[in-house]
């Protein structure tokens, strides 16, 4: 079932950062977010990073700043479910995705009701 789970993760981590590659720096990502502080693209942006590197707690973080800018912002919700899978944990999974759909972003919640993790 974990390898379900991370192989989920994984197609939607690619479909949202194909750009990235190993050599990403974070730097970058880290000067953006001190230049606009108030812009819950750039934590979104810093968050895949994250999840590339699989460092999972700072891209939840990024991804939980990004929605207190930016209460209505499917994709960090989405993505954030999207790490609560890998994590093993699918209730806030299901709760993530789900609200990523109410606000217009359904791509996880059906792959996730496709791998029988939400209902």
């Amino acid at each position: 079932m974990r390898e379900i789970i991370i192989s989920i993760f994984l197609v939607l981590t690619f479909l949202c950062a194909s750009a990235m590659s190993e050599s990403t720096n974070i730097g970058d990502y880290d000067k953006a977010v001190s230049q606009k502080p108030n812009d819950p693209e750039v934590y979104l942006d810093r968050g895949l990073v994250y999840s590339y590197m699989r460092e999972y707690e700072k891209a939840i973080k990024d991804f939980t700043e990004a929605i207190r800018l930016k209460p209505d912002y499917a994709a960090a919700y989405g993505n954030r479910g999207a790490i609560y899978f890998t994590q093993g944990d699918s209730n806030l999974g299901c709760l993530n995705v789900k609200k990523a759909c109410d606000l217009g972003k359904c791509k996880w919640l059906k792959l996730a009701q496709g791998k029988g993790l939400c209902h």
